[in-house]
């Protein structure tokens, strides 16, 4: 498709690492591809700490610019947790942990963060969940609400605005 969109396009190659730690041996070959080929291309990271990632396992091979994730600061400001957790009818007396579980699978690491709430008493805790409802055994004590679908700027600042913390355990960004 690429070849449609740009006549004389030349594609060197492609990779796509598997989705697991590289071994020793693997990630040496991988580097090893990349400097010897110096693909032109730009990288592009949309944290600082995926681009130190890359730049630390590419080096200076590789052309990395860093785009951050845009957030509209006009709809997502501080609000008072309170009345979000009021209007949601969660119990005023625990630590809320926000968790966006539109893409429940291992790639999201929803996972991750049921392993860990293993290890923790839960009884001062609750779980707010939107989206896809987490299909994991949580901890015994924790409070889990599943909201389903988040839409709108309104629903996702209430959301937020209940919540503590938020959690985002993602593998891949």
């Amino acid at each position: 498709r690429l070849r449609e969109r740009f006549p004389g396009l030349d594609v060197a190659g492609r990779f796509t690492p598997p989705f697991r730690e590289l071994d020793a041996t693997e990630t040496a070959a991988l580097q090893a591809d990349i400097a010897r080929t110096r693909p032109d291309v730009i990288w592009v990271a949309p944290s600082r700490w995926i681009g130190a990632e890359l730049q630390r396992f590419a080096g200076s091979n590789v052309h990395l610019e860093h785009i951050p994730y845009g957030v509209d600061c006009d709809q997502f400001s501080p609000q008072l947790p309170q009345p979000s957790r009021t209007a949601l009818g969660l119990p005023p007396k625990k630590a809320w942990i926000g968790y966006s579980s539109t893409w429940v699978s291992t790639r999201k690491g929803t996972d991750v963060l049921a392993a860990a709430l293993q290890k923790l008493d839960c009884k001062d805790l609750g779980l707010l969940a939107w989206g896809e409802p987490p299909a994991f055994e949580w901890p015994q004590g924790l409070t889990v609400r599943v909201v389903g679908r988040a839409e709108g700027y309104q629903t996702l600042r209430q959301l937020l605005s209940a919540c503590d913390f938020f959690l985002c355990p993602s593998r891949a960004d």
